[in-house]
């Protein structure tokens, strides 16, 4: 929806430092690093577009622990963004970017009322970078080189920008306002879903802010019913928590 740089309270929040890496996005985080999601790949030799400037990356540092993964380039970033080390992020309103979908059509349930809106299908990818907000409910260890995760809901009554991810979006930049500064929280890592209308499929991706009467795809490799209690279920997103692998980044700016 957004598709050009914030402003107001909400300018240099990070759109300032988002290049392109492939079809995804990173974030510099060194003069000649960058951040990113480990499992949207790239090769030594790509070129990361940043400000309009191609810098080839030359070598990576995996984290054995998450999702994330650190590139290095030869050349210099003229700006880089600085990393969360603030106070805990639950509760926080955080600023969310990438190159995902655009909005796509409606899905909704019927019940005697006619046909309820519980939110949007993904639409084509356009790779243009967008951005939106969200608020930092919780954050869960999901261990098993995953690692912690912020999450935050896809809430229908939510922020004014209120925002969700879709596919293209991950390896993007999650940024939380600390003191007078935006710093990286997070890089986006995965949404809930896919979704059903039954408990065989077919399957679709969406951002839903009430996944109620609705199925979605479990742990157990089986399609979890949904019901239409009076609250509604909205979606969520996640994203790799920076604070809990600083000393890790730290390490690999150092070296």
């Amino acid at each position: 929806y957004h598709t050009t740089p914030p402003g107001g309270d909400s300018a240099d929040s990070g759109w300032q430092w988002q290049g392109r890496w492939g079809y995804f996005t990173g974030t510099p985080i060194a003069s000649n690093l960058f951040l990113t999601a480990k499992h949207i790949g790239g090769t030594v030799g790509d070129p990361f577009l940043f400000q309009d400037v191609p810098y080839p990356a030359v070598a990576s540092y995996p984290d054995a622990e998450t999702d994330l993964v650190v590139w290095q380039v030869c050349g210099s970033f003229p700006t880089v963004a600085p990393l969360y080390d603030g106070p805990g992020e639950v509760g926080c309103d955080c600023v969310l970017l990438g190159r995902g979908s655009i909005r796509g059509a409606e899905v909704t349930c019927t019940n005697e009322a006619g046909p309820i809106l519980k939110g949007w299908l993904w639409g084509s990818p356009d790779g243009r970078l967008r951005w939106g907000k969200n608020t930092i409910t919780e954050i869960v260890d999901s261990q098993n080189g995953i690692g912690k995760l912020l999450v935050a809901a896809f809430d229908q009554d939510g922020l004014p920008d209120e925002a969700c991810l879709a596919g293209g979006d991950s390896g993007s930049g999650l940024f939380i306002r600390n003191g007078d500064r935006w710093q990286l929280a997070g890089i986006n890592y995965a949404v809930d879903g896919p979704f059903s209308y039954s408990s065989s499929g077919p399957a679709f991706h969406g951002a839903l802010f009430d996944r109620g009467g609705l199925y979605q795809w479990a742990a157990d490799n089986t399609w979890e019913w949904m019901d239409c209690s009076p609250a509604p279920k909205p979606s969520a997103i996640y994203a790799t928590q920076v604070a809990s692998r600083l000393v890790w980044l730290q390490a690999v700016i150092a070296a």
